[in-house]
């Protein structure tokens, strides 16, 4: 066998080492005598001439010569994220799965909504999955309606068997617990991971009070809870405003509660809360009490005197409170002090209508001088009028950096006019949501016509706002590039008639470098199908060289599209994040086409698949097993399977947790 001599350098072409080796050797050979072997948490590997050589292939079969220079790249890979959401894994499912998951898993969370778990069988099998990855710090369990208390308590018995936890964030959300035998299965899980610090309790709408109290009673560690979930709980009147103030009390860290979805809850739960709270400060700074049914002056009234004992709260979820109207928001903002701590507030869907919603909302400004982020999301009946009232009482000093108008009836050439107004009296805004108003390429154009200067927009969203073809392209162009200079992040989807010629006329408008700072792009359901559309795609990514972060959900592109996408590319694209979401991708053709794509973005670390729901267990593992051979190259950490048609059997998460040992393992 012939002897070479490598030069080992790193990127920036400092000598490394000088070796000697045969041209059988492998490349993970080589990366071994330079004691630079993958291990938790860090990959090592090496590329020649722009390439990654993988790690199980020959020198010889890597074109090496002696003499040849590599370099040896070194990369820290964040422990990996997977999730099974909605795939009917069941028990038997998720026992072998779990049986056949790599002993060095390094697997921080695991999603397995919807799984089809079951009573004491399934927290067995979701216990056998906290055994097989001992440092996991998420787990949800949502919408396995019936795991019930007698699941969540064998969870809870396995979890306090092993000899450490690191478990932060439990979801058990609409899982059956109901009453006090619900709360008791709570309080024993929370008591189980004394490193908790986010329980998510959303949609056991039988818990109700008694449950909760339950829970707070029996619970050991709550010290460290910071996030506490019991939206759609169960809780109405004064009875639930006690219970909810009970939890916030006997949670010292707790700095987010998110209550929404009660809806009998009203402006006496409120007040209830309220009187239990006043015996001593809390720390909140983040609340919802979205669809809790508060209304009119009353519920408004009631939310500004919460205000006033809560003064650290800067965060204020309100939507779907659709009373509240513009008396409520009055009512709110009259009992308003102007030193309010509010930096953020949610009004969407909150029937706010025309001139007296716009009105309203300006009054709120006024009180709230701190406010950095509003949402008028949802209430369509503001239009034209409602923007004119508000931009006509928009206060000229202030800090206003989001804002969310999606859906607010937001479509003729006065809305247009009226929202242009209110976007030159915000200097600081860096994130405008126009989504779902029906603007059109004409509408575009009579913003960037009627805007006074450029903006510092950073996030820009146009979603479902009726652009089609290359004349929405232009016309997007034409206002991002002119007005827009420092966008970094880009969202198109549901215009579901842009298609080719608009993807062409956007990428055609970006290759000019005009925003290089533009690293995230959401094309999703914008009419892209096929090998055409993959390429079309690819064209976006050869325009935006930065970019990071892209989707293509809900494009028929199916597996010749993706196959198209992944040839197209440039070489190593900055691609991180990728989103192919109901994209048409079946059976091992789907999957060999996904590995294609990983193979051809040597820098992605985020894959969401879900709902390719024909990707089945044969697609999942051909894609795994065509990756299996990117050896230490592989970045890839967090990988989405919802719905993607993984099925309950042994043979099937046997085959499944064998195959992620090329994700899991370093």
């Amino acid at each position: 066998m012939a002897l070479m001599t490598l030069d080992v350098r790193t990127l920036a072409g400092s000598v490394v080492a000088s070796v000697s080796a045969e041209t059988a050797d492998s490349v993970a050979s080589v990366l071994l005598r330079l004691g630079s072997s993958s291990s938790a948490g860090v990959r090592h590997w090496l590329a020649h001439d722009g390439k990654v050589l993988p790690a199980e292939a020959t020198l010889a079969s890597c074109g090496l010569k002696d003499g040849d220079v590599v370099c040896l790249v070194t990369a820290h890979r964040a422990p990996a994220q997977l999730s099974l959401n909605h795939n009917e894994l069941g028990a038997v499912g998720l026992h072998a799965l779990a049986a056949n998951l790599p002993r060095r898993c390094l697997l921080s969370l695991l999603d397995l909504r919807g799984c089809g778990l079951e009573g004491i069988e399934g927290g067995e099998a979701v216990g056998s999955a906290l055994r097989a990855a001992p440092h996991l710090e998420e787990l949800k369990l949502a919408s396995n309606h019936g795991l019930g208390p007698r699941g969540v308590t064998r969870v809870a018995q396995v979890l306090s068997g092993l000899s450490a936890s690191c478990l932060k964030s439990i979801e058990i959300s609409s899982c059956g617990l109901q009453g006090v035998e619900g709360g008791k299965a709570v309080a024993s899980l929370a008591s189980a991971a004394p490193a908790l610090e986010e329980l998510g309790l959303f949609g056991n709408s039988k818990l109700g009070p008694s449950g909760i109290a339950a829970a707070v009673e029996s619970m050991t560690g709550l010290h460290l809870i910071q996030l506490l979930n019991v939206g759609f709980c169960g809780f109405s009147g004064s009875a639930g405003g006690r219970a909810l103030a009970g939890a916030i009390l006997a949670m010292p860290s707790l700095k987010k509660v998110r209550a929404s979805g009660n809806q009998s809850l009203c402006a006496a739960g409120i007040d209830s809360m309220l009187k239990c709270l006043s015996i001593q400060s809390v720390g909140l700074v983040d609340l919802e009490l979205e669809g809790c049914g508060l209304s009119g002056l009353e519920g408004g009234a009631a939310l500004a005197r919460l205000l006033l004992h809560c003064s650290k709260i800067e965060k204020l979820s309100l939507s779907d409170n659709i009373g509240l109207g513009s008396e409520g928001v009055c009512g709110f903002s009259s009992g308003l002090l102007a030193s309010t701590c509010l930096k953020s507030l949610q009004l969407g869907r909150a029937n706010l209508v025309s001139s007296d919603g716009g009105t309203a909302v300006a009054s709120v400004l006024g009180k709230a001088t701190a406010l950095q982020e509003l949402s008028l999301l949802g209430n369509d009946g503001l239009g034209a009028a409602g923007m004119q009232a508000l931009a006509s009482q928009w206060p000229s000093a202030n800090f206003m950096t989001l804002l969310d108008l999606s859906l607010c009836g937001i479509f003729t050439v006065a809305g247009a006019q009226a929202l242009a107004e209110v976007l030159n009296k915000c200097p600081c805004l860096e994130i405008l949501s126009l989504s779902s108003n029906e603007l059109r390429a004409c509408g575009l154009r009579e913003l960037q016509a009627c805007l006074s200067g450029p903006l510092r927009l950073k996030a820009f969203h146009v979603e479902h706002c009726g652009l089609a073809g290359a004349d929405g392209g232009l016309a997007l162009v034409e206002l991002i590039v002119g007005r827009m200079p420092v966008l970094c992040e880009l969202g198109l989807l549901c215009n579901a008639d842009f298609g080719e010629a608009g993807v062409h006329e956007l990428a055609h408008g970006l290759l000019s470098g005009a925003l290089e700072l533009l690293s995230v792009l959401g094309v999703e359901n914008c009419g892209l199908s096929g090998e055409s559309g993959g390429k079309a795609a690819a064209e976006l990514v050869k325009a935006m060289p930065g970019l990071e972060d892209l989707g293509l959900s809900s494009n028929e592109l199916g597996a010749a599209g993706l196959a198209a996408f992944a040839r197209a590319l440039p070489l190593e694209p900055a691609l991180r994040w990728l989103q192919l979401e109901d994209c048409g991708l079946e059976a091992e053709e789907g999957g060999r086409a996904a590995a294609l794509l990983v193979r051809a973005a040597p820098f992605l670390e985020h894959l969401v698949l879900a709902n390719n729901e024909l990707l089945g267990i044969a697609g999942v593992v051909a894609m795994l097993e065509e990756l299996r051979g990117a050896g230490g190259s592989l970045r890839l950490g967090s990988l989405n399977l919802d719905s993607c048609g993984l099925g309950s059997s042994d043979r099937d998460g046997a085959a499944l947790g064998a195959a992620l040992g090329v994700l899991l393992t370093p």
